[in-house]
């Protein structure tokens, strides 16, 4: 059987799609743009931006003829670092459990921690 179809064999033989076989229910949901904060309002969350200094940057991505990213222009302004940005963004991506509930130095401390290695499991197809 070809990987590159984008099916495997159930036990009963039927070929599923991938999106049938229930793979991964969690990740899709919260890979939803329309379910995710808004980086702004993350910011505003954790007390790196004011409504304000939103607003601001918000009124600068308007002006600019291209497609730059609400973080690079912030930061581009002198509003926040990099790892306000990373913070910001692993609560967006809700990288570890109870991320939206941290105060931003604990998203910091954790951030600054090694990873812990995933356990890969292969289904066989």
């Amino acid at each position: 059987m070809s990987y590159s179809s984008g099916r495997c064999r159930e036990p009963s033989g039927t070929p599923q799609p991938r999106s049938a076989r229930g793979a991964y229910p969690a990740m899709r949901k919260t890979m939803l743009m329309s379910d995710r904060k808004k980086l702004g309002e993350i910011l505003v969350d954790v007390q790196v931006l004011t409504p304000v200094e939103v607003e601001r940057v918000l009124d600068a991505l308007r002006r600019r003829r291209d497609r730059a990213k609400f973080g690079r222009v912030a930061r581009e302004m002198g509003l926040l670092r990099e790892e306000h940005i990373l913070a910001a963004l692993a609560v967006q991506m809700q990288m570890f459990p109870r991320v939206s509930e941290m105060s931003l130095s604990r998203l910091l401390d954790h951030l600054q921690e090694p990873a812990e290695p995933v356990p890969v499991r292969r289904r066989k197809c």
